[in-house]
């Protein structure tokens, strides 16, 4: 009976360490998590404040620790305003292929593919993006844009009243709508 009540004990002690290194290893995941999304903010606060370099050591720092798709976005569109299109592009291309049909890894790979004039390039990203989300409205106005770039104003006009007849009130449609139909 003895013996019985020291294994008691024992079990009792097992079963409070076990849930105090429990209780210990959930506040080092929720510190790890919060210190992990204060310094992505860092870095966003870098990148949208020009201090490119800084955004982009923070972002490789977050990166060594884990895999972030979100961080990668970042720090390829970092890239793309650093004139760095093929880092850019790898980056962008490389987090489509790891979480296919990524909204943000779309968006920021047409824009970086438009604003260097590539509009081939941006548009077949830009139709994968409405295969993946069909009649969204930005990607459809992206659509419009370099339609309008490569001079192919019908489509253009065809696009955005696709975007009009979705939404009556998108003023981005309508201005561009009615600027190509002068």
């Amino acid at each position: 009976m003895f013996i019985l009540q020291i294994n008691k004990k024992i079990i009792l002690l097992l079963i409070v360490i076990a849930c105090f290194l429990n209780g210990f290893a959930q506040m080092n995941i929720q510190s790890d998590t919060i210190l992990y999304d204060s310094l992505f903010k860092q870095a966003k606060y870098y990148a949208y404040n020009g201090e490119r370099q800084k955004a982009i050591n923070t972002c490789r720092v977050l990166l060594a620790k884990d895999y972030n798709s979100d961080v990668d976005v970042l720090l390829g569109r970092i890239y793309s305003w650093t004139d760095k299109y093929d880092s850019s592009k790898i980056i962008l291309n490389n987090v489509l292929a790891i979480k296919p049909g990524h909204y943000d890894a779309y968006e920021a790979l047409i824009d970086l593919e438009y604003w260097n004039n590539k509009y081939e390039d941006a548009m077949k990203v830009c139709e994968q993006a409405l295969i993946d989300h069909p009649d969204d409205e930005m990607f459809l106005f992206k659509q419009a844009k370099i339609f309008k770039a490569q001079n192919k104003n019908s489509e253009a006009i065809t696009t955005l009243q696709k975007i009009i007849a979705i939404d009556t009130t998108n003023q981005d449609a309508i201005k561009l709508f009615s600027s190509l139909k002068k």
